[in-house]
């Protein structure tokens, strides 16, 4: 492609954008943008230059926001205010899990069975995790568990998400990790086994996070 088709080409896409914002935008909106460069930039970033699963080697879930509370309560309120059920153990966690001292901190997750990750039919939290770092990769923070669950509105009926993290201590000193899940045409955060021997089927899922794109 020559400079001048390229240059034409730049200019049509650009019209193609402009003719597609929303009729209803207002002018604060316009201005909020115009005020927030980069803000805008990343936005359209993420809309028009998506991830692909191939760069990571596993499939992308999707980015969620960390940071985006002060506290754990409003994290809690935000949950229960989608109508989103917690369990009681998970709950529990809640209460104890730490937020992200980085205020709207962006994370890139990634997800994969259990088979994929070690090769094995069965497979122990200790395996997972294991084999998630050998890989390249690395565990979540607690954080992700509610964040993924407040933030992911269109999972599938039936699909069931284990975070690969450090577990935590319920009040009887068992260890959970968190588990977002759609039981039922419900959206529920879940507590799972999270000692270093419970096993897991290889069909199970596991999320975890890049450390740098492949």
């Amino acid at each position: 492609m020559n400079m001048e088709k390229a240059i034409s080409n730049d200019h049509e896409f650009i019209a193609q954008v402009i003719r597609a914002l929303p009729k209803h935008m207002g002018h604060d909106v316009k201005q909020g943008w115009i005020e927030n460069p980069r803000a805008l930039a990343k936005a359209l970033s993420e809309a028009l230059c998506p991830p692909l699963e191939c760069d990571y080697g596993f499939p992308f879930l999707g980015t969620i926001r960390l940071g985006s509370h002060l506290s754990v309560d409003e994290l809690y309120r935000s949950i229960v205010g989608q109508k989103d059920k917690i369990d009681t153990i998970a709950n529990d966690m809640l209460t104890r899990t730490s937020l992200s001292p980085i205020t709207d901190c962006d994370v890139i997750l990634l997800n994969a069975s259990v088979f994929e990750l070690t090769g094995k039919k069965r497979a122990t939290n200790r395996e997972v995790k294991e084999s998630i770092r050998a890989k390249g990769y690395e565990i979540c923070p607690a954080e992700v568990g509610p964040q993924l669950r407040r933030q992911y509105r269109n999972q599938p009926k039936g699909e069931w998400l284990n975070i690969a993290m450090d577990p935590m201590f319920d009040k009887d000193g068992s260890l959970f990790i968190y588990s977002v899940a759609c039981c039922a045409g419900e959206y529920w955060l879940r507590s799972s086994g999270g000692g270093d021997e419970h096993y897991w089927n290889g069909e199970d899922r596991f999320v975890f996070i890049p450390r740098v794109c492949k």
